[in-house]
């Protein structure tokens, strides 16, 4: 019996050790998955820094909590993260027409007229006629040509009631193109809103375009006005990184499954056939043991980056299904990540060169508030170089289910079974040995 124990403890340790990594020290440069050469700008110390490209893939946490700047003797720099909030942006004011109508609208048979009156009403529609309502708000955006981060509304709600209100957009008043969407919660009756009453546009540009405002409510609600909340011209761009390995089965459906750590805004869907127009529907779910989410509807269009928003999603695997009165897919469409641009800002200090490192799974968050490294406006400071190579295409290869043997899993059983087998012979040894009953 003696004998057995080496085996079993050998066992839990072979069970213990399976899926660990080696710890790494995150105070060390070389503890972490890559490194870019950094140089200041000239001027003051404190400066702006831009993640390259080539870094956001390899980011293993979604709060940029694995990223540091060294000196040349190792020691970490401070660093802060550039907020969406301190970026320069614009409130523009936009002229807007309630949508009237006296019966609730639905997806085909449906007009859209502007009268003299400058009011913009819904007829040919299905019911008894009844008493006239606003059931949306049309915008007019034709002018606007910078970036439209969000639309901002004055709309009485409903006490107590959740609204879901939704944005579209069209050129022509027939067609309208989903943008996005968010659920309003009024909280007293001071008209008090748990969240602003502001719906995410992503950055798209809406020139030559008409925004429409609806929700899901038959009464209770009006849309009295709509600002435009807009990016100025020199506002940070989006990166876009290429893909490889999403899978199109039988022509209605692509599968991609996001890359882990830092997640992108948007992916951008390009039509390699000849489909025109081909209205689709993304879901996402975070395991395949969970169901798929809806998460909104679009139409994708031929000759066209077409933008599709991931705010929403609760996972990292996605399907994109294409409407079942259409042909779907005609060949597999092109897919592209876009990543916000993430800019730190950080204070010099030490011996150069300056190293910026990045992937490290068990980091700690040290990032500081922007105010305790630059405490006027950030967003003049002047911006360091950092010196990086090429983007690989990132694979998006949606999950296989290898079954209850595969990869790593593998080994648990076997170590499991091991432990299991060195169990049942103890026993079985103890049980031989056990002295008999005296009569």
């Amino acid at each position: 019996m003696i004998a057995l124990r080496p085996l079993a403890l050998a066992a839990l340790a072979l069970l213990a050790a399976c899926g660990r990594e080696p710890a790494r020290d995150p105070a060390r440069p070389e503890s972490y998955a890559r490194q870019w050469t950094v140089t200041p700008a000239a001027g003051t110390a404190e400066q702006q820094l831009a993640l390259p490209a080539e870094a956001l893939p390899v980011l293993k946490t979604g709060d940029l909590a694995d990223v540091r700047l060294f000196d040349a003797t190792g020691r970490a720099l401070p660093l802060a993260c550039l907020k969406e909030a301190e970026e320069r942006t614009e409130v523009v004011p936009l002229t807007s027409w309630p949508v009237l109508a006296t019966a609730t609208p639905r997806e085909a048979g449906v007009a859209l007229t502007i009268g003299p009156d400058k009011v913009a009403r819904v007829v040919g529609l299905a019911g008894e006629p009844g008493q006239e309502r606003q059931v949306a708000l049309l915008v007019d955006t034709r002018q606007a040509t910078r970036r439209a981060l969000a639309v901002r509304m004055s709309v009485n709600l409903p006490l107590r009631q959740p609204v879901t209100v939704r944005a579209s957009a069209s050129n022509d008043l027939k067609t309208w193109e989903p943008l996005g969407e968010k659920t309003l919660f009024r909280t007293d009756a001071a008209g008090n809103q748990l969240e602003i009453a502001q719906i995410p546009l992503g950055g798209i540009v809406l020139k030559d375009r008409y925004l429409q405002i609806t929700w899901d409510r038959a009464e209770g609600v009006t849309m009295v006005g709509a600002q435009l909340v807009a990016g100025l011209n020199d506002a940070r761009p989006s990166l876009a990184l290429g893909t490889l390995g999403a899978v199109l089965q039988q022509s209605r459906e692509l599968r991609f499954t996001l890359p882990p750590g830092h997640s992108p805004d948007a992916v951008r869907i390009a039509l390699s056939g000849n489909e025109g127009v081909l209205p689709v529907e993304l879901y996402s779910r975070a395991t395949a043991e969970q169901p798929w989410r809806p998460m909104l509807g679009a139409t994708l269009r031929s000759g066209r980056d077409n933008r599709l928003p991931l705010d929403g999603a609760v996972g990292r695997e996605f399907r994109l299904v294409a409407d079942a009165r259409t042909a779907g897919f005609a060949t597999m469409p092109r897919l592209t990540l876009e990543y916000a641009e993430v800019v730190l800002l950080t204070r010099f200090s030490g011996q150069p060169p300056y190293r910026l490192a990045a992937g490290l799974a068990t980091a700690p968050r040290s990032l500081l508030a922007s105010a305790d490294i630059i405490p006027g406006n950030p967003a003049e400071a002047p911006r360091a170089r950092v010196t990086a190579g090429p983007v690989p295409a990132l694979d998006v290869a949606p999950e296989r289910d290898v079954g209850p043997l595969g990869g790593r899993k593998a080994v648990l059983w076997l170590a499991l079974l091991a432990g299991v087998g060195i169990l049942v012979f103890a026993v079985l040894r103890l049980l031989r040995k056990a002295p008999e009953p005296s009569a």
